[in-house]
């Protein structure tokens, strides 16, 4: 496991008195191992961090949230910043600053805080390395600043963009899974929220989000007993249980299979890396 402390580690983290400065963007792609980045005290520029493929459990004002392909987060300056890619995750990023760059969110209707389910991420995708390209590349400021704004636009229309009812019924369904992850949830319960037969409902889903809805709470509950796991002394079964998990040999298993590594291991292993820093 990779843990980077961006208070130590950070470069580019600075304000400028400009109307706006790109301070650094990129790409990363996390591999085999998890990868965490902390920054207790945040940093002074404005941080945007999209989700292209993978999963990232991200923190943002005091509360956990698993965000998936599309999703996205803001952290705005002086807010406290912790997020946790898992093995095969990509993601865009990109620290900003100066005094208009506030406003300029706001006219882009780009709000602070987790950023849910973006119609196309492929848009997203293009404009991000279209950034990227001409930031780190031999390109004029005046390029690369004009290569953020086009990101933003693709993000504001992205945001803006109505929901067709079909994504209207999975993202309802996809609501109640995170408020009811650790209950047992039922794919009866599922379609009736969606408004759809389970059969139907069932197609939508993994239409919309690439994996069937037992594979998708799955992964919401492995998520947040691996956050359990790293930030308590509970036991393995206490995690289980809470997470919803009725049987801990069977937690266990999934736990492995996801991760390379039984939930006991896995802590130690993380307790080895932190004590380490």
């Amino acid at each position: 496991m990779r843990i980077y402390d961006g208070e130590k580690l950070d470069t580019t983290n600075f304000i400028s008195d400009k109307y706006f400065e790109i301070n650094s963007c990129g790409v990363q792609n996390v591999s085999l191992d998890f990868s965490v980045t902390i920054r207790e005290k945040g940093r002074v520029d404005y941080h945007l961090l999209f989700i292209s493929k993978g999963c990232c459990e991200v923190f943002y004002r005091g509360e956990s949230y698993i965000l998936q392909s599309g999703d996205m987060v803001v952290y705005p300056p002086g807010e406290s910043q912790k997020y946790i890619f898992s093995p095969q995750t990509t993601s865009f990023f990109c620290h900003f600053s100066g005094n208009a760059a506030h406003d300029i969110l706001n006219d882009y209707g780009i709000s602070f805080g987790v950023i849910r389910n973006l119609q196309s991420g492929a848009a997203v995708y293009e404009k991000f390395m279209e950034l990227i390209r001409s930031k780190n590349g031999d390109i004029s400021k005046n390029k690369s600043n004009r290569s953020f704004f086009e990101l933003l636009n693709a993000l504001s229309e992205e945001i803006s963009v109505p929901k067709g009812k079909d994504r209207v019924g999975v993202d309802a369904a996809i609501d109640y899974i995170h408020v009811n992850y650790n209950k047992h949830i039922t794919l009866d319960s599922l379609a009736s929220v969606s408004g759809y037969s389970k059969s139907r409902f069932s197609k939508l889903f993994f239409n919309e989000t690439g994996s069937t809805p037992i594979e998708y709470i799955n992964t919401l509950r492995l998520e947040n007993a691996r956050r359990i796991l790293l930030s308590s002394r509970l036991s393995i079964g206490e995690i289980a249980e809470a997470c919803g998990f009725g049987d801990q040999l069977y937690f266990c298993r999934l736990f492995k299979k996801k991760y390379q590594s039984s939930p006991s291991t896995y802590r130690k292993g993380f307790d080895m890396s932190v004590n380490s820093l």
